[in-house]
């Protein structure tokens, strides 16, 4: 059977240019809400050179945007994550994110760095939770999202 990343989440996050003292500096994201994980691509606009007679003469495509999202309920006692950062829907600074599957062999996805903003949710029948949203940011050389597979011995 394939080792893959699905099921229960680790997710930790890390403020971008250096360690701090803050809350939100080093941080483990509290188990997330039932199908709120996920990452979603938006495909780089698509540049053609066409030629008369139809048909192109070459294509380029700019670079993919990236979110990754989840959501975490409100709870007795829990600290929201970013508590010390947010501020009505946005959150301050820049965050990398690292994502494990519930098996530790399966692959671990990386966000380089991300700016972040929320949404607060509430129904009778869910709770309230707060849905953030980590929008990938381009770095100087590298991809925005990496993938680490773990040797099979």
């Amino acid at each position: 059977m394939a080792v893959i990343l699905w099921g229960k989440p680790t997710i930790t996050c890390q403020a971008v240019g250096g360690a701090s003292a803050d809350q939100s500096a080093n941080l483990t994201i509290p188990t997330p809400v039932e199908g709120s994980t996920a990452l979603n691509t938006e495909t780089g606009d698509k540049h053609e050179a066409l030629v008369e007679g139809g048909g192109n003469e070459a294509v380029r495509y700019d670079r993919n945007k990236f979110t990754f999202e989840f959501s975490v309920r409100f709870a007795a006692g829990r600290t929201m994550p970013f508590e010390d950062k947010s501020h009505d829907g946005n959150i301050t600074g820049t965050y990398s994110f690292t994502i494990k599957g519930e098996d530790t062999a399966s692959p671990t996805m990386t966000i380089a760095e991300a700016s972040v903003r929320y949404e607060d949710e509430m129904s009778l029948t869910d709770g309230a939770a707060r849905h953030y949203f980590a929008e990938s940011l381009v770095q100087a050389s590298g991809d925005q999202i990496t993938w680490t597979h773990t040797a099979q011995g």
